[in-house]
């Protein structure tokens, strides 16, 4: 007779493995894992894991059920790809947009064709528009600079 879940959740906590997963991410990983285990599907998980030199890494994990002929589950096959430049990269990324979202200046993107793509709040607050769909660059120009705009635009 097979291990119940609570065993296997006992003996991986027992193992300590889940001792170097960022507390943050600790129990939300673990279920992912053991939800998994316990159904025998296959798992993804986003997590932060404890290196020798003491800082955290990112790490995407994803396992898919080994499983014999008849069906017996013999495990997991998985891996493990360090993803911790992405995520640096996003939390820049994250950054960069609240500086963009809190500040006083005019800041947009319009494409090739001059039509917005984003305009943040002070921008839209600057024009008196509620949001930028359907507008271009050119309904920025004062209407006497618009004819000679037009031709540059």
């Amino acid at each position: 007779m097979g291990r119940n879940y609570r065993q296997i959740h006992d003996d991986l906590l027992a193992f300590g493995w889940a001792d170097l997963v960022h507390e943050d991410d600790r129990e939300r990983y673990v279920n992912i894992y053991l939800s998994a285990l316990e159904s025998r599907v296959d798992f993804t998980g986003e997590f932060r894991l404890l290196s020798k030199t003491g800082d955290y890494y990112w790490l995407l994990a994803k396992g898919s059920p080994r499983l014999r002929s008849d069906g017996t589950f013999l495990g997991y096959i998985s891996s493990c790809i360090d993803i911790t430049d992405r995520k640096l990269y996003e939390l820049e990324r994250q950054n960069l947009n609240s500086l963009i979202e809190a500040s006083s200046e005019f800041i947009g993107l319009a494409d090739l064709d001059g039509n917005f793509e984003y305009l943040n709040p002070a921008a839209l607050s600057k024009l008196g528009w509620s949001d930028f769909a359907e507008r271009m660059l050119i309904d920025c120009v004062y209407p006497e600079d618009k004819l000679k705009a037009e031709t540059i635009f």
